[in-house]
């Protein structure tokens, strides 16, 4: 019943975060990673392949921001028109007229199929494990493509702050109960063509939880990059 009740309240929260108090959304990260937010963000960047990248649920658009940055030009979508402001607004400070944000769910993308290289999402919430989603990633990306989702966090501080947050992440269910990937999510990957891995990224404040699913190369299996 409580997990029940907490899925159904993170919704609600997520919802007006994303829409109604989006404007609220940079301090709420700050005060919940200790300023270390977009720092997290830039983690799935070494992981990115190619440079035909798109970006799930860009929020803010930190991530957009530092691609265009390195001189890549990432497409975004998101179905928040509060966030598509915010975002173009931020890109466009530091690439003018460049911006290529899509409003739209991730379970019906306005995309051709093999389109993108890698689909980066960062703290997704559970849409990103819809069958339906994950059908569509797996449609869009070409052929040894990859998703990569920075998924999770577990606090490792022993502060009391530390602890204080470590809680937060818990009840938000943002911060991994186990070390290995779950059967049922690893089943539904490769239900979706997707063949899944992970990997833990060590920091001092926290450790996080990347995940990566790669589509079958063309002429068959390959190495997958973590």
């Amino acid at each position: 019943m409580f997990s029940k009740f907490r899925r159904q309240f993170m919704r609600f929260f997520y919802h007006q975060l994303y829409h109604r108090f989006a404007w609220t959304y940079d301090l709420v990260s700050w005060t919940v990673s200790y300023g270390q937010w977009q720092q997290w963000g830039r983690s799935v960047i070494p992981y990115l392949r190619g440079v035909r990248i798109l970006e799930l649920g860009y929020g803010p658009g930190y991530l957009q921001r530092d691609l265009h940055r390195q001189g890549i030009r990432p497409v975004g979508l998101d179905e928040s028109a509060q966030m598509a402001a915010i975002s173009r607004k931020r890109i466009e400070r530091v690439a003018a007229g460049k911006a290529r944000l899509v409003r739209g769910l991730a379970q019906a993308m306005p995309f051709a199929g093999e389109t993108f290289d890698t689909i980066a999402a960062t703290f997704p919430s559970e849409y990103l494990f819809m069958p339906e989603t994950l059908a569509e990633v797996h449609r869009l990306l070409r052929p040894g493509g990859q998703l990569v989702v920075l998924a999770g966090v577990r606090i490792v501080s022993a502060s009391i702050p530390g602890r204080v947050l470590a809680g937060i992440y818990r009840i938000t269910g943002q911060s991994p109960a186990d070390e290995s990937i779950d059967a049922a999510l690893q089943e539904l990957f490769v239900q979706c063509g997707l063949s899944l891995k992970q990997k833990w990224i060590q920091g001092p404040l926290a450790s996080l939880y990347l995940l990566a699913a790669e589509k079958e190369p063309a002429g068959g299996k390959g190495e997958q990059a973590v």
